[in-house]
């Protein structure tokens, strides 16, 4: 005859193991649940890009250079965002060595010639919804003697509305001295 305490003690097993199994499916059930939300905080969070189009600096007749660029913001997030500033950031090496920056911001007033290659003015702040791109020209004035050396790069930096930073840089910008070229 079979006894009360083997029958219990094999009871008690199978419970167990049928405990450990619904465990290890509720782990993951739970890791997979953490992974979907994960990936939904990544794309309504996720940043703006920034893509240079072209880039072109000018001097103008009261003396300062207008640096103008043609820029795509994608936002790649779910939700809305916005861009609250756009600022220049000019790295340059001084003529005694030393690596300088400078923060110029967005010019306010467009240019005569603000609609180049079928791009508009784009001013901060600037909203873009969700998965959308905006494209067109920034304007930025530096003053002639506001660089005293040779520039080693430009940056455009983009401050979004949660804080966050995104840039793109240029190295090489066509510098048009004719006024009468056609962009």
């Amino acid at each position: 005859m079979v006894k009360i305490e083997l029958v219990v003690t094999v009871i008690a097993a199978l419970a167990a193991v049928a405990a450990a199994c619904f465990a290890l499916r509720n782990s993951n059930i739970a890791k997979r649940a953490l992974q979907i939300a994960e990936q939904t905080l990544a794309t309504k969070t996720a940043g703006v890009t920034i893509y240079l189009i072209e880039g072109f600096r000018r001097l103008e007749a009261d003396h300062h250079y207008l640096v103008a660029f043609a820029l795509s913001f994608t936002n790649q997030a779910d939700s809305p965002n916005s861009i609250a500033r756009i600022e220049l950031q000019v790295e340059y090496i001084t003529n005694d060595g030393r690596l300088t920056n400078l923060l110029f911001p967005l010019e306010p007033a467009a240019p005569a010639a603000s609609q180049m290659r079928n791009l508009a003015k784009l001013s901060a702040p600037l909203n873009l919804l969700a998965k959308s791109t905006e494209s067109g020209w920034t304007f930025f004035k530096l003053p002639l003697n506001a660089v005293s050396g040779t520039i080693h790069r430009y940056r455009i930096l983009a401050i979004l509305g949660s804080g966050q930073l995104a840039s793109v840089e240029s190295y090489l910008i066509r510098t048009i001295t004719n006024e009468n070229e056609r962009v």
